[in-house]
């Protein structure tokens, strides 16, 4: 693996960390099946526009 590559997969892990992070605070007050089930609807509608 080179220099460059090994970076571009530091990055996408940076921000996979990132987005997880603003997920677990943003439904952080609010009950899990509701969370998972707002999650997946979200998931599903931008999985359409692709």
């Amino acid at each position: 693996m080179d220099a460059e590559l090994f970076a571009r997969i530091r990055r996408m892990y940076d921000r996979f960390d990132e987005l997880s992070n603003y997920l677990a605070e943003r439904y952080r007050d609010v009950p899990e099946e509701e969370g998972l089930t707002e999650i997946d609807t979200l998931v599903a509608e931008e999985r359409k526009h692709r």
